[in-house]
């Protein structure tokens, strides 16, 4: 559960089938939703075969969940996933504004500083120097 009590996450068993869990995410706006019905509504492309599984946590905030999924090969691996439109799909607009600019650098080093999940621009897991290399580097592209 989040921090405030507004997000909360787990797994249920589709169909009463035991073999068949699924991730849910309850919140007072949503209601009660399946976790990868809702990441494809806000945007997931790339969750075809796959189930996601079991949601173990919330962040504090509510925006960041982990779990255990099954592939499309039939393996279980962890996940982390990010909610809402809050972190950018592509690095160097990374205040969301549609264009890339000295603005999109003071929106990444806010996050940076605040070790905001979305500053791990690298997806390693962590907020680190490495990040910075990362958004700089699409960022100096002019986009990604």
């Amino acid at each position: 559960m989040s921090n405030d009590g507004s997000t909360v996450v787990g797994y249920c068993f589709a169909s009463g089938n035991s073999q068949a869990e699924k991730a849910f995410i309850w919140t007072p706006g949503g209601g009660l939703q399946g976790l990868k019905e809702l990441l494809i509504s806000q945007g997931a492309t790339n969750l075809t075969g796959w189930r996601l599984r079991i949601a173990y946590a919330v962040s504090d905030d509510g925006k960041t969940i982990t779990g255990a999924a099954l592939t499309p090969q039939n393996s279980t691996v962890a996940f982390v996933a990010h909610l809402g439109a809050s972190c950018p799909v592509c690095a160097a607009d990374f205040n969301l504004d549609g264009g890339v600019t000295g603005d999109d650098v003071a929106a990444f080093f806010d996050a940076f500083e605040n070790a905001d999940a979305c500053a791990d621009v690298n997806t390693d897991g962590g907020v680190t120097g490495t990040d910075v290399e990362a958004f700089f580097d699409v960022w100096s592209a002019g986009g990604c």
